[in-house]
C-alpha cells in the first residue's frame, strides 16, 4: 500500500511538473520565434501551438490516470486571445492603416508589434480570471464530472 502511494505521487509530481513545461514552453517560444519569422507566420504558429495545447488536454483528459490540466488551459486560453488580437494587428497593419517606427538590435522589422506586449496581459488576464473563478471554471468542473472528488474516492481510487 505503501509503495502503491509512493508511485502513484511520483507520477502525480512528474505530470504536474510536465504540464507546467509544456504549457510555460508554448507560452515562452512565441518571443522567442518572433524574432526570426516574418509576421504572417507567426499566427501560424501561435495556432499551432494551441492546437497541440487542445490535443494534450483532450488526451490528458481521457487517460486513466489524469493530471490537473488547468495550466494547460490557461495557456491555451492565452493563445488563443493573443492570437485574436495578433491577427488585428497584422490585418491593421496589412490594410497600412498606420506605421509605427521601431529601432532597436533585437526587433524583426517585419513584425509591426512585440508578441511579450500582447501575450503577457492576456495570460495576466487569463490567469486572473481563473484565480477567481476558483475550482468552479469550466476545466475544473470538468475534471470533476469526469474523475469524481479525490476526498470522496481516496487518493488510490482515482488511480485504479
Amino acid at each position: 500500500m505503501k509503495q502503491e502511494r509512493r508511485i502513484a505521487n511520483t507520477v502525480g509530481i512528474y505530470s504536474l511538473w510536465f504540464n507546467w513545461i509544456i504549457a510555460i514552453g508554448s507560452l515562452a517560444i512565441i518571443p522567442i520565434v518572433s524574432l526570426y519569422i516574418p509576421k504572417s507566420l507567426l499566427p501560424i504558429i501561435i495556432f499551432l501551438l494551441e492546437i497541440f495545447l487542445y490535443l494534450k488536454i483532450r488526451h490528458n483528459a481521457y487517460s486513466k490516470m489524469s493530471s490537473c490540466l488547468r495550466l494547460l488551459h490557461i495557456a491555451m486560453v492565452s493563445l488563443f486571445w493573443s492570437l485574436i488580437i495578433i491577427l488585428i494587428i497584422t490585418i491593421y497593419d496589412y490594410l497600412n492603416l498606420t506605421k509605427i517606427e521601431l529601432s532597436g538590435n533585437h526587433v524583426n522589422n517585419s513584425v509591426p508589434f512585440i508578441p511579450i506586449l500582447i501575450l503577457a496581459p492576456v495570460t495576466f488576464i487569463v490567469t486572473l480570471y481563473n484565480l477567481l473563478k476558483g475550482y468552479t471554471s469550466n476545466i475544473c468542473r470538468d475534471c470533476y464530472a469526469r474523475h469524481g472528488s479525490i476526498a470522496e474516492r481516496g487518493f488510490l481510487g482515482k488511480l485504479f
